[in-house]
C-alpha cells in the first residue's frame, strides 16, 4: 500500500505561477485536493453542495446534470477495442482522478485519501495507478476515487510529468 503521506508529499515541489509571488497560499476556494488522514475519521458527505464565490448551488446541478450526459457506461467504441472515455482539464486538481477502475493498470491499493470535491463533499480514494488516454500519453499517479463520474486531468501534474505547454485563450492564436 501507498502511504498518503507519501503521495500528498510529492506535490509540494509544484512550480509557482509566475506573477503570484505576493499572493498567499492556500486561502482560495479548495478544489480537488489530497490530505492525509485515517479513512475511519473520513466518511463520503452527501450534504447539499457548498455555497462557493464561485460555484453556486444551480451552477454545481446544472454541471452534474450535464456530465451525466458523458457517463461511460458500457458504450464500447469499436477502436481496437478500446472504451472511449471524455476527460476534464480541472487546474485546480492536484492528481488525475478517475471513478472508473476498468480505464486504469497498474493498479495499487492505497490507504483512503481524503479527496475534496468541487462542491465541497469528501470522499476517499481507494487506489492509484496508470491511464492510458491516447496513442504515446499515459498518465501516471492517477487515484480512483469511487462515486466520482467524470474523469480529471490535473493541469498541474500534467505540465509537471508530460513534456507540454498549456495554453487556456478565449481566440483562437
Amino acid at each position: 500500500m501507498v502511504n498518503p503521506q507519501t503521495i500528498a508529499g510529492q506535490r509540494d515541489d509544484r512550480r509557482r505561477i509566475s506573477g503570484t509571488e505576493n499572493y498567499p497560499r492556500n486561502t482560495g476556494t479548495q478544489a480537488n485536493s489530497v490530505g492525509g488522514c485515517p479513512a475511519e475519521e473520513i466518511k463520503e458527505q452527501t450534504a447539499e453542495p457548498k455555497q462557493f464565490p464561485t460555484l453556486s448551488a444551480d451552477q454545481w446541478n446544472s454541471f452534474m446534470e450535464f456530465m451525466k450526459k458523458f457517463k461511460t457506461g458500457d458504450n464500447v467504441e469499436k477502436l481496437a477495442g478500446i472504451k472511449r472515455v471524455n476527460w476534464l482539464l480541472d487546474t485546480g486538481a492536484s492528481y488525475h482522478m478517475t471513478g472508473d477502475k476498468n480505464v486504469m493498470f497498474d493498479i495499487t491499493p492505497v490507504t483512503s485519501i481524503p479527496v475534496t470535491l468541487p462542491n465541497g463533499n469528501i470522499t476517499c480514494a481507494s487506489h492509484i495507478g496508470r491511464v492510458v488516454i491516447g496513442p504515446g500519453v499515459t498518465l501516471d499517479r492517477v487515484l480512483l476515487v469511487p462515486n466520482l463520474t467524470c474523469h480529471l486531468i490535473s493541469v498541474g501534474r500534467l505540465i509537471d510529468d508530460l513534456p507540454c505547454h498549456v495554453i487556456f485563450t478565449n481566440k483562437f492564436v
